[in-house]
């Protein structure tokens, strides 16, 4: 059957439509950043004594400023026994002058120990390593060493990364025409 002037254009026509529907898809990016939450952990070392030798009856300290609400692990190795302790600044003068005193933590009579705790109040905070061998009346007193004694203080935040996401999406030569000029 011959081609007329009237079947061409409906042949150009509804070939247009079949490309238009099977066209292929076209490839396009779009990209985007979001907010993608972490905890993230600080550390921050506030003290080290180390290769210290102590006498019965003795003590050596440390001290760190610390803000509330952070977290502080404190952590001794002796050769012997020894008494440890974690005052604030007014605990700390009362344990100095020998009076009646609380401390924040301690452990006694301990070679080697690690604990911790949570700071309520910003305040300098005072890390005791002290010797109670004494003896009996000097008797059997123990010199100590001291191999370590460490503090350090932790925070723990939630920080927001950005992250920049892209995704690939296709569309259809159709879609496209049907949407043009549509804002």
């Amino acid at each position: 059957m011959p081609v007329t002037k009237g079947t061409a254009g409906s042949v150009v026509v509804a070939a247009i439509i079949l490309i238009l529907f099977f066209a292929p898809m076209l490839p396009f990016s779009v990209s985007s950043t979001v907010q993608v939450p972490a905890t993230q952990t600080n550390t921050q070392n506030l003290m080290y004594i180390s290769g210290v030798t102590i006498d019965p009856g003795y003590s050596v300290y440390r001290s760190a400023y610390i803000d509330a609400g952070r977290g502080v692990e404190y952590s001794v190795k002796a050769s012997y026994n020894v008494d440890t302790y974690i005052f604030t600044s007014g605990e700390f003068s009362k344990y100095i002058n020998q009076s009646s005193f609380v401390s924040v933590a301690e452990r006694k009579e301990v070679s080697e120990t690690r604990y911790g705790f949570l700071a309520l109040i910003n305040d300098t905070y005072y890390f005791v390593v002290y010797n109670p061998n004494t003896g009996f009346f000097g008797l059997g007193a123990k010199s100590v060493g001291l191999y370590s004694a460490t503090s350090k203080v932790t925070e723990q935040a939630t920080v927001m990364w950005n992250q920049t996401v892209t995704e690939q999406k296709y569309v259809s030569l159709f879609w496209i025409l049907q949407n043009i000029g549509k804002t």
